[in-house]
């Protein structure tokens, strides 16, 4: 009698990624949820992988003691096996994370604030020239060039210009855009990710067409003008300090050139027991992906926020009613410290706007798949074997 297969209990038929992903053009979050309600929370959509429906099931897998790992036939995929999101090993994505949380706490929010206000500023000033030609405006583009401008500055510590570029079309947001569609080739064909980012970056500038490349080609250039300003900086400190001793001695006091968090702690090795800093090719990886991702779920929050809120006629009133009452004259800043105070703004009750457009809102539809640990998982009474099974949830 021939074996059985572990997961041929489970019903399913979306093992077909590429078709849904690349000629469906991202479909398959759609099949998964016509074949969830066919057969159920559980459904088979490859050899080796299940989908499961259970936020219960998703919470346990994903917690932070979980020995539920992350699948590195899939992250390898991803293409970013240094950065934090591509990291395996629990050990090392947990050091990594405490390197960077620091970064984009509460109170580095705050000190980050004047730079965003800056933007903000910018953004409300383009906006009133659109308004005064009657011109109308892509709020999507403009959305999006507002939100790459501010990652930028936080991450990079340099403007980015993509609010002012025509039409809000900065060529780089329009290759991140070409990235994004084209993410789901390496995930059916993971040869030409392998081969995208083994050859060297001017070899495949020439031979193949890759969005992403050029992408962390210009987040590279960016940090190595970063890094190439602080060591000028540096040198300077030092000279100065012979000529007259000053307690002011670090590239992170000096006012003439603003600070990445980011990246001084990526380049520092107390920032966390057990780091060691990252190589100028790994340090440019992890800033890629925090532009990125920094750019996608900023914008895709406030964009969905706006859309909504637009929809709902009574939403918008009252909102409207609680921004006049706190900011009465148009002058008036609308600064952080002030705007986190109102109750229907910010989150002090239930139908907050700013949590309402954080939980509606979703970057990057996509699984995160996780393998089945040594010991095996009993699911809804069905054993799993290890190292068969990636589970994953949308």
């Amino acid at each position: 009698m021939p074996m059985q297969h572990t997961l041929e209990l489970f019903r399913g038929g979306a093992q077909y990624e590429w078709y849904w992903n690349i000629y469906k053009s991202g479909s398959m979050i759609f099949e998964i949820e016509r074949l969830h309600k066919k057969h159920g929370p559980v459904i088979r959509i490859g050899v080796n992988d299940l989908h499961i429906n259970d936020p219960e099931f998703y919470l346990g897998v994903t917690r932070p003691a979980s020995n539920f790992l992350k699948d590195p036939a899939f992250y390898q995929t991803v293409g970013f096996p240094h950065a934090i999101l591509g990291m395996i090993d629990p050990t090392e994505h947990r050091i990594r994370k405490q390197v960077l949380a620091p970064a984009f706490a509460g109170g580095q929010i705050q000190q980050f604030s004047p730079r965003i206000e800056a933007r903000v500023e910018d953004m409300c000033n383009i906006l009133s020239e659109f308004a005064q030609s009657s011109t109308p405006v892509n709020i999507f583009a403009a959305l999006k060039a507002y939100s790459m401008d501010v990652i930028y500055d936080v991450i990079i510590g340099e403007e980015f210009g993509a609010l002012r570029s025509p039409g809000f079309r900065h060529p780089n947001l329009d290759l991140m855009k070409e990235a994004i569609k084209g993410s789901w080739i390496p995930r059916a064909f993971p040869i030409m990710s392998r081969l995208t980012f083994a050859l060297p970056t001017w070899l495949t500038k020439v031979f193949l067409s890759v969005p992403m490349i050029e992408v962390a080609m210009t987040a590279s250039s960016g940090v190595d003008q970063y890094l190439e300003d602080r060591e000028a900086s540096r040198l300077q400190t030092r000279i100065s300090e012979a000529e007259q001793p000053c307690t002011q001695s670090s590239f992170v006091k000096n006012p003439k050139r603003k600070v990445s968090v980011a990246i001084e702690r990526l380049l520092d090795p107390a920032s966390a027991r057990g780091y060691t800093p990252l190589c100028r090719d790994h340090l440019n990886e992890e800033i890629l992906v925090l532009l990125g991702a920094g750019n996608d779920t900023t914008s895709n929050a406030i964009i969905l926020g706006l859309y909504h809120i637009c929809r709902r006629p009574e939403t918008q009133r009252r909102l409207e009613a609680e921004l006049e009452a706190a900011y009465p004259h148009s002058e008036q800043a609308v600064t952080f410290l002030t705007a986190k105070q109102l109750p229907y703004l910010h989150g002090q009750i239930q139908t907050a706007v700013i949590k309402e457009s954080l939980r509606i809102s979703n970057p990057l539809p996509g699984r995160m798949p996780r393998v089945v640990p040594e010991e095996g998982y009993l699911l809804y009474g069905h054993r799993l074997a290890s190292k068969v099974s990636a589970m994953d949830d949308y």
